[in-house]
């Protein structure tokens, strides 16, 4: 896929996780603060950008 900014190629990854035994730890505004701090700690490093995600009680999804 090429992209429509300036023609390079990009690269496409899904993402998927689960909480151990499927527990609903993702409903804790902490635990999702802790979350979204990791992804911006890891965008600085290596940016990417996340198109969409799907954040439920006990898993998470995103392209």
């Amino acid at each position: 896929m090429l992209s429509p900014r300036n023609g390079c190629r990009l690269k496409l990854f899904l993402y998927g996780g689960r909480a151990y035994r499927r527990q609903s730890i993702l409903c804790d505004e902490a635990i999702r603060n802790a979350l979204h701090a990791s992804i911006e700690t890891v965008r600085v490093m290596r940016p990417f950008v996340i198109y969409a995600w799907v954040l439920l009680p006990d898993h998470l999804s995103s392209f």
